[in-house]
Order: C-alpha cells, then sequence, then structure tokens
C-alpha cells in the first residue's frame, strides 16, 4: 500500500533492474503492442499538426466531463498502490493542481486520444491526484511543475517524468523510449530475442 509507497522515495530511473519484476513474459507482448500503436499515435499527431499550423491558436478554457476522466482508475494512491503490487503493472501518475488549465488541457487532448486512452488503460494502473489533497506526496515524489505524469514501476523506480504539458505527440516520444528499453529487458528474462520494431529499427 501507498502507506508504505508514502515512505517509498521514488528512484531515479534504472529501466534494467526494473524491468526484471514487471511481470511475465506476457507482459512484452502487450507492450510491443502499445508500443506500435504509439508509432501510428505520433504520425497521426505530426499529420494533425502540419494540416493546422496556418491556423491562429486561442486560449480557450478546457473542462474535462466525467467520460473523459475515466482514464485514471483511481484517485487514492494507496489503493493504486495495492493494485499495482497485486497486478504488476508500472503506474502511471498524473498529477495535477486546482484550476490548471493545462492539466485539464491534457486529459481532454492527450489522455482521450483514442490509441492513448485504449493502451494506457491495458498497459498501466492510472491514478490522478492534487496537489491540495497530497501535498506531503507531491512534495516527496519532487513535483514542481503541473501537470506532470509519473511513470513507477511496481519496486517503486521510476521509470520516467514528463513534465508540464504534453500532446499525444509529445507523450509518445516521451515515454516510447523506456517502454521500448522495458520489452527488450522483459526480452531478455524470457530467453527471446528482441523486437526491432518496437526501438523503430528494421
Amino acid at each position: 500500500m501507498l502507506a508504505e509507497s508514502r515512505d517509498l522515495a521514488v528512484r531515479p530511473a534504472d529501466t534494467t533492474t526494473s524491468a526484471d519484476r514487471l511481470g511475465p513474459a506476457k507482459g512484452t507482448l502487450k507492450m510491443l503492442r502499445f508500443l506500435k500503436r504509439l508509432t501510428l499515435v505520433a504520425s497521426f499527431a505530426c499529420l494533425t499538426a502540419q494540416n493546422g499550423s496556418a491556423q491562429p491558436q486561442t486560449a480557450v478554457p478546457v473542462t474535462p466531463t466525467a467520460a473523459d476522466t475515466k482514464i485514471f482508475t483511481y484517485t487514492d494512491v494507496d489503493q493504486a498502490w495495492t493494485a499495482v503490487q497485486q497486478s504488476q503493472r508500472p503506474l502511471l501518475l498524473f498529477v495535477s493542481t486546482n484550476n490548471c488549465y493545462f492539466c485539464n488541457k491534457m486529459e481532454v487532448e492527450t489522455y482521450v486520444h483514442p490509441q492513448i486512452l485504449a493502451s494506457v488503460r491495458e498497459l498501466f494502473v492510472t491514478a490522478k491526484i492534487k496537489k491540495e489533497q497530497n501535498p506531503k506526496l507531491v512534495e516527496q515524489l519532487g513535483v514542481r511543475a503541473f501537470p506532470t505524469t509519473l511513470l513507477i514501476a511496481p519496486n517503486g523506480d521510476l521509470i520516467t517524468r514528463i513534465e508540464g504539458f504534453a500532446d499525444p505527440k509529445k507523450f509518445v516520444l516521451k515515454i516510447r523510449p523506456a517502454l521500448a528499453e522495458l520489452a527488450k529487458n522483459r526480452d531478455r528474462t524470457a530467453g527471446k530475442p528482441a523486437d526491432p520494431s518496437a526501438t523503430g529499427q528494421q
């Protein structure tokens, strides 16, 4: 439980040691499918950005709906950490704060992207917390910008950190290398050759 995980200081990224504890080799197949989906997301995001580059950008208040926020299964970190230990899936922790425009924007533009939404739900235990309800934990996690997304392995190792708003393309680029390394390490543990498509190699 994260009563214990609150004493759990998230350690710097160490994908080599954390990957070996993330579960059976079966999880590698899900991760590789996820990485391939992320490649499509990145391509789609690039195309959208090119097509819309001539249009002026206007800041419009963004308010997530109840359906949008369903990506985050937990709002209680202790419950989320219990689920992580039971499933041995990494924790995706989204940290926001009240009246945060870019926190809301990331929820309704990035996390609800169909492929990201489906894949994240499949691969991670997901939780969302606010600084106001969890000030000590947010400080312990070293969160200085909002939003911040943390990927944490079941042993407490920090897999990656995304500070600030990330659109679908940036989100993919941020988490893809870490997940590819985890997939390779899982393959090594299972004694299987790594899938070159997971890292973009042919």
